[in-house]
């Protein structure tokens, strides 16, 4: 049997879509039906939730920004500290503080000297660098997860009985503390002191200090600052050419040393004074770094007022009472 299906034209269809939610939507087939579930959700939401006038809407929409806005501060709170009670990234956001300062101080400078039309006058710092000759102390959790590992490792794991138990083979080693293997040592041999003479008279002429740490040979030249050696760069030589004529000319060729790359590891630039701007705008110095073999500096061969092998924290505190915090950041962050 056929049914009848009458067809409802553009301007009769557009009527009945205009009509409130209270009357009945008529349709037919799929169209039908969800125009009618439209109106009953429609409906719905009118009776449940009461019209607001425009600035009701608008105090109600800025009180839930402002709980969104608490909710999500009270979330970074939470999240800054670590489970040891350290501020996450405090270390990271001092660092591009000082490196965006001094990137836009750069930039400002370069700008200067071209709308001058001045150059630079071009010198290379040497880091000359002693390594570290022992390993560092132990922190304690490092003790204990070493004992364990020897413990774990000569008596294995246990399992349960009815997979074997303990499993134990005769080639394993036997779990020893330090203090252990140090008694099995032959009879009158002594381990070198890891703290040395220099370090208990503070002698900072001698590389046999601070053997736990990296330390760094710093001279007094120009104007009694402590910086590192220092020399202007010539037009026919190479930056790694000037910073062997450096260590030459500043401490002598009794010190033997190796680098392992002709490319500087940083820049530094400096403005002169306005009225010193006669043929250059400032210096730039080039920090090479190279590492030092043997031998010693020797005093009546030296160019500086004086020298020390200092490590980092104390190489950055000479810096800071000669030149101050902002150099001293520098020098900070370059060791």
């Amino acid at each position: 049997m056929l049914r009848m299906v009458t067809a409802v034209g553009p301007a009769v269809l557009q009527h009945r879509l205009r009509q409130p939610s209270s009357v009945r939507v008529v349709g037919c087939g799929t169209f039908g039906a969800i125009r009618t579930y439209a109106a009953k959700a429609t409906a719905a939401s009118t009776e449940t939730e009461p019209t607001l006038s425009y600035t009701a809407s608008k105090i109600a929409a800025k009180e839930r920004r402002r709980k969104l806005y608490e909710a999500s501060q009270e979330r970074m709170e939470r999240i800054k500290t670590r489970r040891e009670g350290r501020v996450r990234g405090k270390q990271r956001r001092e660092f591009r503080k000082w490196f965006i300062r001094k990137k836009v101080d750069e930039e400002y400078m370069n700008r200067k000297a071209r709308q001058a039309e001045l150059g630079w006058k071009h010198q290379v710092a040497v880091i000359l660098t002693r390594t570290e000759v022992v390993l560092p102390d132990m922190e304690p959790w490092e003790e204990e997860y070493e004992n364990l590992s020897a413990h774990l490792a000569q008596f294995g794991k246990e399992y349960p009985p009815e997979f074997g138990g303990r499993i134990k083979t005769d080639d394993q080693p036997i779990a020893m503390t330090q203090e252990e293997l140090l008694k099995l040592l032959p009879e009158g041999f002594t381990p070198a002191p890891r703290e040395t003479v220099a370090d208990e008279t503070g002698d900072v002429r001698t590389t046999d200090r601070k053997l736990k740490t990296s330390i760094y040979l710093m001279v007094q030249q120009d104007q009694d600052q402590w910086q590192f050696p220092t020399v202007d760069l010539n037009e026919d030589e190479t930056i790694l050419e000037a910073a062997e004529r450096t260590l030459k000319d500043i401490i002598g060729p009794e010190v033997e040393y190796w680098c392992i790359t002709n490319a500087p590891c940083a820049v530094d630039m400096e403005a002169l004074p306005a009225e010193s701007r006669t043929d250059v705008y400032g210096t730039k110095t080039f920090f090479m770094k190279i590492y030092y073999d043997e031998g010693s500096v020797n005093t009546s061969s030296l160019k500086a007022k004086d020298f020390a092998w200092l490590d980092r924290d104390e190489a950055t505190e000479r810096v800071q009472k000669d030149q101050g915090d902002y150099v001293a950041k520098f020098y900070h962050y370059l060791l």
